[in-house]
């Protein structure tokens, strides 16, 4: 089978034939500037007739059974069509310059094969559009720039189809679209890229065995685009579907280094998603590039399963995340993002808070009625805390708690202290809280690096002591010296620090429900909170909770004892405060 350069160089060979002799028809190829057919390519003339003749003949040697005849178009600037151009089964097809159609019907540009099975045929393709599809006034999208149907063991490169509702669909109809090697080039201004589907000619029963499929078939390269136009429409780069729900939508097609860059901001309010599976099973994306998309990578519904997807470069989408999105909640599918891999890799449990909102409680309350809020095992730094490790405070006045999340409060971070002698990479993950309308809240992360006197290390412009830096982090000098990240998020973030860094303050902030701590490598480590307590995982108070709902059973211990006292404080009936009793008694 011959491969893309391979066709690009019989390409190369046929012009050079066509220029030095144009007299002499060579063997079992149609050219079709030749006489009789005669078609210019000036990009201005009308050469759909011109065209439509050398199919005549291509077909005619198909049917005499002589061989399969190659259709070839020199270079040229384009041929101008006026309608669908369609080219029957197993004859080959070679365009050293683009069809470009001019018709305001919507329709296909180029269609490759019938209902019949097209074995073995090579297809160098380009097609353009002379004004841009109308994505809305084509609900049936039948404003396709290249639609190949039931081609089966074929060598295929698309070079560019531009400004089509459908940029390239591969169609089993009635049959398949299988076992095909094929190289995508530009396939931009399209509201999809590239269509894999599948129709049933002859019955709408999903179990007749005249359903078409795509299957088996690997998709090479790709460009991805739409160069900003049709504004505030959603658009996608592959999709997997079923025409007419006659079948699955695809199923083990590889794909090979896909760049997808659909521009979420042109969309929005309209959506940029690079890859929708509508019962589609076992495909694979390798080596995506996922830039200025939504947040979205893939959506999945319809029963698609075991598809997998990795992404190896690009920015992130509009959330700064890039996730599959399972419709029917199959869980079955899975992603993984080169620029985050160590967020995918196997780790240890440094930390895990658990619930926050259940986990904090009432330390105090001041003069002013503020109340100071306590979580177990950590501490609540702000503007004016100490940078001592060892003397971090234990409540802030900040903190609220709420029936489903804490807010750490403005200013203020949570969190505790790492050893980082023999571990320094690290990953935070964090479960934001969510609003009623689906609003997830986003939070920052901050570093304090020490050294091995517990000195607050001063950042070295040549050698910062969190990485990524400046991609992820920055450097500032508030909270005695700090690494923020650049942007408040909400999802996962990696960093690692420097040989020089012996021990971290890792802070997190925002409205939060829980936040966990994983370590990359051999070693082990845990976080502290900072503070001395005999309790320090338990809750601590000075006084019974004042405010506030609490569950019958919640215990905090006195942080404060004295004679005469209580070790702390029981609720022995729920409510708000509820009910609460002081449980050993101090002698004096």
């Amino acid at each position: 089978m011959l491969k893309p350069a391979n066709i690009q160089f019989m390409s190369i060979i046929l012009s050079l034939c066509v220029l030095a002799c144009p007299a002499v028809a060579l063997e079992g190829y149609i050219v079709v500037t030749d006489d009789p057919y005669n078609a210019t390519g000036d990009g201005s003339t009308d050469d759909t007739n011109a065209i439509n003749a050398a199919i005549d003949a291509a077909k005619a040697l198909v049917d005499s059974n002589s061989y399969k005849p190659t259709l070839y178009f020199p270079g040229r600037k384009e041929y101008r069509t006026r309608e669908t151009i369609t080219v029957p089964p197993n004859i080959n097809v070679v365009m050293d310059a683009p069809i470009e159609i001019n018709s305001q019907a919507d329709e296909a540009a180029l269609v490759i094969g019938d209902g019949n099975v097209t074995r073995n045929c090579n297809y160098k393709l380009q097609v353009v559009r002379l004004s841009q599809a109308d994505w809305d006034n084509d609900p049936d999208e039948e404003n396709v720039g290249i639609k190949i149907i039931n081609a089966i063991d074929c060598q295929i490169n698309v070079v560019k189809a531009w400004c089509f509702t459908i940029g390239l669909q591969c169609m089993g109809s009635g049959n398949g679209f299988a076992w095909n090697e094929v190289y995508l080039g530009d396939l931009a201004c399209n509201k999809v890229g590239l269509d894999l589907t599948n129709e049933n000619p002859v019955s709408d029963d999903p179990n007749d065995p005249n359903r078409g499929w795509v299957n088996e078939n690997l998709f090479i390269g790709g460009r991805f685009d739409t160069w900003g136009t049709q504004t505030g429409k959603s658009r996608y780069g592959v999709r997997m579907t079923s025409k007419d729900g006659t079948g699955s939508a695809g199923d083990n097609n590889l794909f090979i280094k896909p760049c997808f860059e659909l521009s979420a901001n042109s969309a929005s309010p309209g959506e940029a998603v690079p890859v929708l599976i509508e019962g589609g099973g076992r495909n694979r994306f390798i080596s995506c590039r996922n830039e200025g998309n939504s947040s979205t990578f893939a959506r999945l519904s319809d029963g698609s399963k075991q598809n997998r997807f990795e992404v190896d470069c690009g920015v992130p989408g509009a959330r700064g995340a890039s996730i599959i999105e399972e419709l029917d909640g199959s869980c079955q599918n899975h992603m993984e993002a080169r620029y985050s891999l160590p967020l995918n890799v196997p780790s240890r449990l440094v930390y895990a808070s658990g619930p926050l909102h259940k986990l904090a409680g009432h330390y105090d309350t001041d003069e002013a009625n503020d109340i100071y809020v306590h979580v177990p095992g950590l501490t609540l730094i702000g503007y004016s805390s100490s940078t001592d490790p060892e003397g971090a405070p234990k409540a802030d006045s900040n903190a609220v708690i709420y029936p489903d999340h804490l807010d750490i409060g403005y200013r203020r971070f949570l969190g505790g202290y790492i050893d980082t002698r023999l571990v320094k990479e690290f990953v935070v993950r964090r479960e934001m809280w969510t609003d009623a309308d689906g609003n997830t809240s986003l939070g920052s992360i901050i570093i304090r690096c020490y050294d091995a006197n517990d000195a607050v290390l001063t950042h070295d412009a040549n050698a910062p002591d969190v990485l990524p830096f400046p991609a992820d982090f920055f450097w500032f000098e508030w909270l005695g010296g700090v690494y923020p990240t650049n942007t408040a998020t909400d999802y996962d973030r990696y960093f690692k620090v420097s040989e020089r860094t012996k021990r971290i303050g890792l802070f997190v902030a925002g409205h939060m429900r829980s936040f966990s701590v994983y370590s990359l490598g051999h070693n082990v480590t845990t976080l502290t909170p900072g503070y001395s307590s005999p309790f320090p995982y338990a809750n601590l108070a000075v006084e019974v909770p004042t405010e506030g709902t609490w569950d019958k059973g919640r215990i905090f211990y006195n942080d404060d004892p004295n004679s005469g006292g209580y070790i702390g404080w029981v609720c022995t009936e729920g409510g708000s405060p509820g009910t609460w009793k002081g449980f050993g008694t101090i002698s004096n």
